[in-house]
């Protein structure tokens, strides 16, 4: 039965069973769509029931974040909330459209590499962009961006920055060097009064707008789905990496969440709410995704998911909560279509 329903449906196997292990008869906090989606409550059990519209709390520690094929965030740490993007509709965790993530605190990393596939395949990705071939380098005081500058001629450019962020949580990139054709023109613009707005005309709306000679990237708006909401307050240079810190001023900080797995280094984690997995919906959510290798960073791809899923194991809970452990995207087997599991059951439970 495993087999028939965790294909096509996160975490529909895995979840499933859930509905038939004797630790969880009566209790099971899933729901096949189409049927009747009332928790059910073991005797004895005071019935709580989440408010309509209620956000799912979320958790993460070392995530390594498949945004795209060519961008992974680093998540050291994230607390937040998924919120529906369509009311009366819980978020479902494998459409991406169906919900927005609020981050509350968070602190985010972007290698130059996945920095440079989010300018060309996202940011600059579109017909008539005055922009293609970006190459990010990134130093502990500065950014160095290469590409080429697509007027008349293709002329390649290069320019070396500083970056801060503004009051309204943006990223800016102020050049301390413009170079262009190998030739050094800041100084240039300055005589003539040019203004790098005039010489790169960027498409409204895709997260990046050029203000006097400064480059102004929102990152609530650059990245791909799924959508976020958040405020940028600081930002710090690593060699080879950019670290965004998201805060919440003038908010409540909040609640602490209580993962069932408290050992485990690198997690995702889901609480409270209503949350739908493909066939199934989990009401008064509590789900922890687990890395199974917890040597270094959980490597996910929520587009690949169900590959993880089906390579990895399932530990139900006695108050009907559900902890998954998967193995890294990175290290799946690449060889054919079938992907090795790593457990056929699952352990027992480490209370």
């Amino acid at each position: 039965m495993f087999a028939d329903f965790v294909r096509g449906a996160l975490l529909a196997g895995l979840l499933a069973s859930a509905l038939v292990t004797p630790a969880s008869r009566g209790r099971s906090i899933l729901a096949v769509p189409n049927e009747d989606t009332t928790r059910l409550t073991a005797p004895g059990e005071s019935r709580s029931e989440p408010r309509p519209g209620q956000p799912v709390q979320t958790e993460m520690r070392n995530v390594n974040y498949h945004a795209s094929p060519w961008v992974t965030l680093n998540i050291l740490k994230l607390r937040g909330e998924m919120q529906s993007k369509k009311p009366g509709r819980p978020p479902i965790f494998e459409d991406k459209g169906s919900f927005l993530l609020k981050i509350r605190s968070a602190e985010i990393g972007m290698s130059a590499e996945s920095l440079s596939g989010l300018l060309n395949k996202h940011v600059f990705a579109y017909p008539g962009s005055p922009i293609e071939k970006v190459e990010v380098s990134i130093e502990p005081d500065r950014i160095i961006q290469k590409g080429v500058l697509r007027k008349a001629l293709k002329i390649p450019f290069s320019i070396v920055g500083t970056v801060s962020v503004t009051p309204e949580g943006e990223l800016r990139v102020h050049p301390t060097s413009i170079r262009v054709a190998g030739v050094g023109v800041r100084g240039l613009m300055k005589i003539f009064g040019l203004r790098m707005g005039r010489l790169v005309k960027l498409e409204p709306d895709r997260g990046v707008r050029v203000a006097g000679n400064d480059m102004l990237l929102a990152p609530d708006r650059i990245l791909p789905p799924p959508q976020i909401r958040g405020t940028v307050t600081r930002a710090r240079l690593e060699p080879g990496r950019m670290v965004l810190i998201f805060d919440s001023p003038g908010e409540k900080p909040a609640p602490k969440l209580s993962p069932p797995d408290r050992s485990a280094p690198n997690f995702m984690y889901y609480e409270g709410g209503t949350l739908a997995f493909g066939r199934l919906t989990m009401k008064g959510t509590r789900l922890q995704i687990v890395d199974a290798d917890p040597r270094d960073p959980f490597d996910f791809f929520l587009d690949h998911y169900n590959e993880q899923l089906v390579a990895g194991y399932d530990q139900n809970l006695p108050d009907g909560g559900l902890i998954v452990h998967m193995p890294d995207y990175g290290k799946l087997s690449k060889a054919g279509d079938a992907r090795p599991r790593i457990a056929s059951t699952a352990p027992k439970s480490r209370s």
